[in-house]
């Protein structure tokens, strides 16, 4: 399952709303809602852009995620970067949006050195039991068998040389 932090048109302009924490709530019910339709190994991804609030403080977003994933019953499996500027030479060269660069170019001009930002964060998360289980089979500690639990032994198990 893949999904994108959005916010609504027309909630940037809302002085009563923050729009980070409004995607960030519509992407926690997105996740807990979702959880119930991953199969055994599958992935729930969330691809982050950059954002700002309303005073110009770049705003965390992998810490909540993460809170609502493992709220949701969803453990972190990877958090990676996908790179969104381009290669000119040896210079990273942005991609950014008109609407961005204006910002940018407008909190320079206001004395806020501002980035433009080069890239999206991409959060990997899995149905904790499966993450669970594959972090035991990963640190070598051998599976329980049933002779291990029950602690019956048949007979016919073994064989005469």
């Amino acid at each position: 399952m893949l999904t994108a932090l959005r916010t609504e048109p027309g909630s940037a302009n809302s002085p009563d709303r923050d729009p980070v924490e409004s995607a960030l709530a519509d992407v926690a019910a997105t996740m807990f809602y979702g959880e119930s339709l991953l199969r055994s190994s599958g992935h729930f991804v969330i691809v982050a852009r950059p954002r700002r609030r309303p005073d110009s403080t770049l705003a965390d977003l992998a810490t909540p995620l993460i809170s609502a994933a493992t709220a949701a019953g969803l453990a972190p499996v990877e958090r990676c970067v996908a790179l969104t500027a381009g290669l000119r030479g040896s210079r990273l060269v942005t991609r950014a949006s008109l609407p961005a660069r204006r910002a940018a170019a407008r909190a320079r001009a206001a004395g806020a050195p501002t980035a433009l930002p080069a890239h999206h964060e991409v959060l990997v998360f899995g149905l904790a039991h499966d993450v669970e289980l594959a972090a035991a089979a990963a640190s070598g500690v051998p599976r329980p068998t049933r002779l291990d639990v029950n602690g019956a032994v048949h007979p016919g198990w073994r064989r005469a040389a």
